[in-house]
């Protein structure tokens, strides 16, 4: 609305400036007769009356014009968003569901009977890690939070520094152990977190691995590089120089284009995104300060 509003101030103010310098010229008779009295400027409103409701309304006109194109503008730019979102939107749920097809395979083959071997269950995790380069490793864990099974895509190594470790306070074990029945057949995904084994950023996508009767028997879990989302977000970025991000629902920044910088950042306090998650609804327009920029941009945020 900036341009738009100066465009209007300019206009009116070259209209005025043009009709107001012959009034300037305009001199009083001399004569005091009152037998004449519209001569000594009496009736001057109602000569210049009619210039000036041509000007206001021109310059509501041009107004009404300028804001109907603003308006124009914007919803294109709404739809041209949603758009992107929309198919930014089926590729990453289809990105994160092939993970989890992934450990649902994984917690199929820790359920067999008999019990597979460890050896033969970390054999086939790493036959499930070739087609996903991204996936940095496979793991499960036992009902108490111990690593029992893992598979790396970085080296032999970091595997059996991970083996036997207590996971039992990680949110990617806890939201499983603790769920009720509602959520517990869900996947989690994580904040991007740094691990303590590697030291870099990764994200856990994980899955409860249950027995008999529901009975929570540990998780599966597969660690991401956080570029496992680039490809799938590409698509979304805006030609303008726009943003596309992929958050979850505490406001966590896990992946960002082009600024990948903004990755484990927070967007919880902006408006945007306060008010896409009060709303409840799959998809919100909004335009303001982003809380990444503070700079005002229009966006939309689509709920996968």
């Amino acid at each position: 609305m900036g341009i738009a509003r100066e465009i209007s101030i300019h206009v009116i103010s070259a209209i005025f400036g043009v009709l107001h310098r012959p009034h300037q010229h305009v001199t009083q008779s001399p004569s005091p007769s009152p037998a004449m009295p519209f001569l000594g400027g009496m009736r001057a409103p109602a000569i210049w009356a009619l210039p000036l409701l041509l000007i206001l309304l021109i310059g509501l006109l041009l107004g009404w014009n300028t804001y109907q194109s603003y308006q124009t503008t914007l919803q294109q730019e709404y739809r041209l968003l949603e758009a992107q979102a929309h198919t930014a939107e089926a590729q990453i749920t289809g990105a994160i569901r092939s993970v989890d097809i992934l450990l649902q395979r994984i917690v199929e083959e820790r359920l067999e009977t008999p019990p597979p071997k460890i050896a033969d269950l970390e054999r086939s995790h790493g036959e499930r890690m070739k087609p996903f380069p991204e996936v940095r490793f496979f793991l499960t864990t036992d009902s108490a939070g111990r690593v029992i099974t893992t598979r790396s895509s970085i080296d032999a190594a970091t595997a059996e520094k991970i083996r036997g470790i207590d996971v039992s306070q990680r949110e990617y074990f806890t939201v499983h152990r603790d769920a009720d029945a509602a959520s517990r057949d869900r996947y989690f995904v994580s904040r991007p977190i740094i691990t303590a084994v590697t030291g870099i950023a990764t994200i856990v996508v994980s899955r409860a691995i249950r027995g008999a009767d529901h009975r929570f028997e540990g998780v599966a879990v597969a660690t991401l590089a956080p570029k496992y989302f680039h490809s799938v977000l590409e698509a979304a970025v805006p030609d303008d120089a726009g943003q596309a991000l992929l958050v979850n629902t505490d406001g966590d920044i896990l992946y960002a284009l082009p600024d990948l910088a903004l990755i484990g950042r927070s967007i919880a306090t902006g408006p945007a995104f306060s008010e896409h998650l009060k709303s409840g609804a799959g998809v919100t327009r909004h335009i303001n300060a982003t809380a990444v920029s503070n700079i005002e941009r229009v966006s939309v945020l689509r709920r996968l």
